[in-house]
């Protein structure tokens, strides 16, 4: 019981870890694309 609850919770942190990542990538991608014209402009 107990390794089951061991895998669990590190596939919940993976996965947290993951869209941590993910949501950061989106982020710095979202705010490059509006400051490119300010600096390219």
């Amino acid at each position: 019981m107990q390794s089951a609850v061991a895998v669990c919770v590190f596939t919940l942190d993976r996965v947290r870890t993951v869209l941590l990542a993910l949501s950061l990538i989106v982020l710095l991608k979202t705010a490059w694309i509006l400051l490119l014209p300010t600096f390219g402009g």
